[in-house]
């Protein structure tokens, strides 16, 4: 087997050229089983102040964000699939994501802050 070394010096261009596919996020998620239910916790996350991470632990279909108060954490905009990606990444910081479906569920995404893209 012939073994290919790649060096900083050919790495750190192509990273470059392709930092934005590495711009990161930390955020948090609530998943629903339903479009309706998502557009109505959507509306109480955004109208009436209602807290985040209380609806998480409260409503959420995924078992660890109940756990987590939806707390993710910090994921590239690569790690994303190109139709939610785009919503999150245009939301501003402490901003909440309308209802995105990704398969059958429902998600709401809350930003909390934007990374630079690291090179690791």
């Amino acid at each position: 087997k012939i073994r290919q070394e790649i060096t900083e010096a050919q790495l750190v261009p192509t990273f470059e050229a392709q930092a934005e596919r590495f711009a990161r996020v930390r955020i948090s998620r609530i998943a629903l089983a339903n479009q309706k239910d998502a557009e109505e916790l959507y509306r109480r996350l955004t109208e009436e102040n209602l807290s985040f991470e209380e609806a998480a632990k409260t409503y959420s279909h995924d078992s660890h964000a109940r756990t987590t108060g939806g707390m993710i954490g910090v994921l590239r905009r690569c790690d994303f699939t190109p139709d939610v990606g785009p919503a999150v990444f245009g939301t501003p910081v402490d901003g909440i994501t309308p209802p995105l479906q990704s398969q059958h569920i429902f998600l709401l995404f809350k930003v909390h802050e934007f990374l630079s893209p690291v090179l690791d």
